[in-house]
């Protein structure tokens, strides 16, 4: 292991893992202007979902098709999950579960066409055909939702930020060059994204948070409201959704709920990632080393002595051993997740 230069002046210090996470902000930048919808009037029919359709917000249901009503993934055998054809937004199993749903969906379904109507036309207006532009569309909004079914870490993160300030009406929003990039999390509450004065009243994005927040089912501890913003999405465009999603946080109930209180969520999906990459290490953080000064501050996990200089200790940082003296690293001191570790 490669010797990382050390400090000389520290004391001898209990053998501390840095993660690094995407930065969270309050008064997020997503909030633009733009012309917002009013409430529907009739009772649109559902329409079946079919590829290159117009069926493709890039504002809403960015999850996948989901049924607005009972919440399914999956209709019954044979059936196609059909969508409201008065905004192509909202999604369906059955004729049951649409017409059990109209009369909260119909103050909704002019904001969400509008919405939808409004993404087409900036595709349009780039030169893209009406074909082309929904399909491209279609395609964005899957590709956001399969991103959100794998995406990890910050999934987890933007899950504990909804619920550890659920009472806010927050948005919680993701943004980044692509879903491969590094991406920042921010947590906006309502106190600020719906502040007239300051922001306005006529953004689509918070037109469509309304909307959400002002169903009659939504229940704070059981849903949260998504912004997803990314520079480059499938179709090679910018991309941009919001979606109303349940709480599905497997073990959310095993949590303490101390921790939604003490932890920010940079502390606790370090201590998540902790757990899954290797729960039984003993994690340290690097101080006060000089020759490789740029290491000061990163977590790694402690090997043991070093073999070659039995004075030194191997830490692992990055995929990579470095050997420092006991005075350079410090014990990470693991916060309690689980309900069971405060027993």
């Amino acid at each position: 292991a490669p010797n990382a230069r050390d400090s000389t002046a520290h004391t001898q210090r209990p053998p501390c893992h840095h993660l690094p996470t995407s930065r969270i902000r309050v008064g997020s930048p997503f909030l633009r202007r733009d012309e917002g919808g009013a409430d529907a009037q009739m009772e649109p029919a559902p329409r079946d979902d079919e590829a290159g359709s117009r069926h493709s917000p890039p504002h809403v249901a960015l999850e996948g098709f989901r049924c607005s009503k009972c919440d399914t993934q999956t209709p019954t055998t044979g059936a196609k999950m059909r969508s409201c054809s008065g905004c192509l937004v909202s999604h369906y199993c059955s004729t049951i579960c649409s017409r059990a749903a109209w009369s909260e969906h119909k103050l909704e379904c002019k904001t969400f066409n509008d919405v939808r109507e409004k993404a087409l036309l900036a595709h349009l207006e780039q030169g893209i055909s009406p074909g082309s532009a929904a399909r491209n569309m279609k395609m964005d909004r899957d590709a956001m939702g399969d991103w959100w079914n794998n995406a990890g870490l910050v999934r987890e993160k933007v899950v504990f930020l909804a619920w550890k300030h659920r009472h806010e009406s927050p948005i919680i929003s993701v943004m980044g060059a692509s879903t491969n990039s590094v991406l920042s999390v921010d947590m906006t509450p309502r106190s600020l994204w719906d502040d007239v004065q300051r922001m306005g009243p006529d953004d689509d994005t918070e037109n469509t948070a309304r909307a959400f927040f002002a169903r009659g089912d939504f229940n704070a501890d059981l849903h949260f409201v998504t912004y997803f913003h990314f520079d480059k999405c499938a179709s090679g465009a910018e991309s941009a959704g919001v979606s109303m999603r349940p709480f599905e946080w497997q073990g959310r109930d095993e949590i303490h709920r101390s921790v939604y209180e003490t932890l920010t969520a940079d502390e606790y999906i370090a201590e998540v990632s902790r757990r899954t990459e290797a729960p039984n290490a003993v994690y340290v953080r690097l101080i006060g080393l000089r020759g490789a000064a740029q290491l000061n501050g990163q977590e790694g996990v402690l090997k043991g002595q070093d073999p070659n200089n039995l004075e030194r200790y191997t830490v692992r940082v990055g995929g990579k051993d470095f050997s420092v003296r006991s005075e350079n690293y410090e014990l990470v001191q693991r916060p309690n997740l689980l309900v069971a570790e405060f027993s």
